[in-house]
């Protein structure tokens, strides 16, 4: 685990340039990204609070079986909602 994941997050935003944010963002495409410890550390939440703060355009997935998905629902649902090609 990465305690450090939404710093790493929020400074890789920050150097992605435009076109590059078009794309489709995977969150755990290996690892569940709500694991036990998500809900002590909130990494995941962390992570989509910094997509949220630079509007993110591309798609945001989420590959889990946890119902601690829930919970970022409001994150979720606020991301802005990828343009068609």
């Amino acid at each position: 685990m990465k305690k450090n994941a939404v710093e790493l997050a929020r400074k890789e935003l920050a150097k992605m340039p435009e076109d590059k944010r078009r794309g489709t963002m995977l969150l755990s495409s290996v690892t569940d990204a709500y694991q036990g410890h998500e809900t002590k550390y909130r990494l995941t939440r962390g992570i989509l609070r910094e997509l949220q703060a630079v509007e993110y355009p591309g798609l945001v997935r989420i590959l889990t079986k946890s119902p601690v998905v829930t919970r970022d629902i409001d994150l979720l649902t606020s991301l802005p909602a990828p343009k068609s090609a």
